[in-house]
């Protein structure tokens, strides 16, 4: 495995949480200064469309949102790229083992979503 990607999964873990942080804390700090309780009044999206609608008219609650969303996707693109570098390096059980994992994280993804 080259050097420069031994550390990618780091970095994009690491990212990962400093992003979906600052949309979290960004969402909090607009619904301390803008909308005043709207983000404790805002119902759980269900379904896809219920996320979709939420993101879309943004404010405190989309900004959470999507920083949760943007949570939850970071082990997930730390599994897609450990995956892509087993492959890369020619370590077939752990790719084999990480596409395992990789679609049962997809599955219940979608499970979730569509419930």
């Amino acid at each position: 495995m080259p050097p420069a990607l031994q550390g990618l999964v780091t970095r994009v873990l690491r990212a990962g949480v400093l992003l979906s942080g600052l949309l979290i804390l960004s969402g909090a700090v607009l619904e301390a200064i803008v909308a005043h309780g709207s983000l404790l009044s805002t119902a759980a999206p269900s379904g896809a469309g219920g996320f979709g609608a939420l993101l879309g008219h943004g404010g405190a609650a989309g900004l959470v949102l999507l920083g949760v969303i943007v949570l939850l996707a970071t082990p997930l693109s730390r599994v897609v790229i450990s995956t892509s570098l087993f492959a890369y390096s020619g370590d077939r059980t752990f790719t084999v083992v990480t596409l395992f994992v990789l679609a049962i994280l997809g599955t219940t993804i979608v499970i979730g979503v569509l419930r």
